[in-house]
């Protein structure tokens, strides 16, 4: 994420949500920060600019660090493993230089070979040396697995079980069909596992055995054009399969957490939700209506997503949620050439204004052969905040904390908008003039959605929408679709 030069200063909580950032680059001199801006234990970088002033060692509680100006043409990212070699002075070298600790990038590195070692740590047994490549525009990553000398406490037997998880490029590439998407694996007691990689075109499977320590490494997976993997398993008791994957041209990050819920251990998130992926103003350009989905989650943690996004586009994806109340939304969108991704998070705090919120990418190539956005457009992971919110649904009456509604319609190649008024029933039944039909959806799987119509009268025809309620908000948003641009709709109090 890049921040300009000229932001003075940065609000309370504003990545406070956001737990998956992994970097910002900031153009300018240090803005005035404080310690909630990050969420609590953040790993995030904040890497700043020769010249510019006001810098320290962190930066509102996270590391910062100085870029500097690239001599070449290639760079190098080491991730060290695991966490608990970092307190005993774990850190990598490139070409026997400046030692760096695990997440640090080095830049400016000629093309070609270079030979990345390890500091040598009391009670550990330290990472071989190794030759990699670097290329010209690409950020070559890789991971360093520490061995404790001690006895593992806990076994592979205990990481046994079901992973689901997004990888996608965060070293500056960006996130594309081809270097994003879905990740499984299916882990034994005895350390073998079976996974899969699915990009928005292609799925490839695979297979392994995890060392006793949890690490498993191949320059090659066979069966992919090239793809090369270090991947890590907790041992630790933190559920998840962590890793790199690349094939020279990009390097993604892997994160997966395991499916630890059950009908005798169920999930504090069960119920039903609704979420919200807001439309852009620049609605010529990027779909201006607002996504809506309602999301169903089971005692046993199974997540069901079902909506519509911005562009009319149809989402549904099963997955399940983390102990850490997270879940990683994809689904491959457009004839498998574009996809929608990002990791979704359950707060479960009434003090939170979002029940669930994230950050989600979408991306939709040129050359689709649809109506709206024929060019394409790509909606960046590295948004300027969380862009995608929702709240938990109840069938309740009345719906809303309010019972005389507007539906408002905006852009969408409208001439004007388009303005209705509704009376929410006793028995959540819509009254409205002629011109307008609302149905709202209050139980099932789809509950917390409506959809209906509303005469334009211009043309003197129907126009069709959809969306979601959120009840924290006492608002509703959805999306219906003009010519070649998708509007905006919102449901309020009159």
């Amino acid at each position: 994420m890049t921040i300009p030069g000229g932001v003075a200063s940065i609000g309370e909580g504003a990545f406070a949500a956001c737990s998956r950032l992994a970097s910002l680059d900031f153009q300018g001199n240090a803005p005035s920060a404080d310690s909630t801006v990050f969420t609590q234990g953040s790993k995030a970088v904040a890497y700043y600019h020769p010249g510019t002033s006001g810098w320290k060692n962190t930066f509102a509680g996270i590391r910062a660090v100085m870029l500097y100006p690239p001599r070449a043409a290639g760079s190098l990212k080491v991730t060290i493993t695991p966490a608990g070699a970092f307190p005993a002075g774990a850190q990598w070298y490139v070409d026997d230089g400046i030692p760096q600790p695990s997440g640090a990038i080095v830049l400016g590195l000629a093309t070609g070979n270079h030979t990345v070692s390890f500091s040598t740590v009391s009670g550990w047994t330290t990472p071989a040396s190794r030759t990699i490549v670097v290329k010209a525009g690409k950020t070559t990553a890789i991971q360093g697995a520490y061995v404790s000398d001690e006895t593992p406490i806990v076994t592979l037997r205990s990481a046994a079980g079901n992973y689901a998880g997004l990888f996608y490029d965060t070293n500056g590439g960006g996130v594309t069909a081809s270097n994003a998407g879905y990740f499984t694996a299916k882990v034994t007691a005895g350390g073998g596992f079976s996974a899969s990689l699915q990009e928005s075109a292609k799925t490839y499977s695979f297979s392994g055995q995890f060392s006793p320590y949890g690490l498993w490494q191949t320059d090659s997976i066979k069966g992919t054009p090239g793809l090369s993997a270090s991947l890590q398993l907790s041992l630790n008791g933190g559920n998840e399969i962590t890793g790199v994957i690349g094939n020279g041209l990009w390097t993604a990050e892997v994160t997966a957490n395991r499916a630890i819920y059950s009908k005798t251990n169920p999930a504090p998130w069960a119920g039903q939700y609704t979420l919200i992926i807001p439309g852009s103003p620049d609605f010529a350009d990027l779909p201006g209506g607002n996504g809506a989905a309602a999301v169903n989650v089971s005692a046993s943690g199974a997540v069901t997503v079902s909506g519509t996004l911005g562009d009319g586009s149809t989402v549904t994806e099963s997955a399940f949620v983390s102990g850490q109340g997270q879940w990683p939304l994809y689904a491959s969108l457009y004839s498998k050439k574009g996809l929608v991704l990002g990791w979704l998070t359950f707060t479960n705090d009434i003090a939170e204004t979002n029940d669930l919120e994230g950050v989600v990418a979408w991306i939709k190539p040129a050359g689709t052969g649809t109506k709206l956005y024929p060019d394409g457009f790509d909606w960046p992971y590295d948004a300027p905040s969380c862009n995608a919110f929702g709240s938990a649904f109840a069938n309740q009456t009345p719906l809303m904390g309010w019972t005389n509604g507007l539906v408002v319609l905006q852009n969408g190649n409208l001439a004007q908008s388009l303005t209705n008024g509704f009376e929410l029933g006793s028995n959540n039944q819509v009254t409205g003039d002629g011109s307008l039909k609302l149905t709202l959806a209050t139980s099932g799987p789809k509950a917390g959605l409506f959809s209906g119509s509303v005469l334009n009268p211009a043309t003197k025809k129907a126009v069709s929408f959809n969306g979601a309620l959120l009840q924290n908000r006492n608002l509703g948003y959805g999306v219906f679709l003009g010519t070649n641009q998708g509007g905006s709709v919102v449901v309020g109090p009159q």
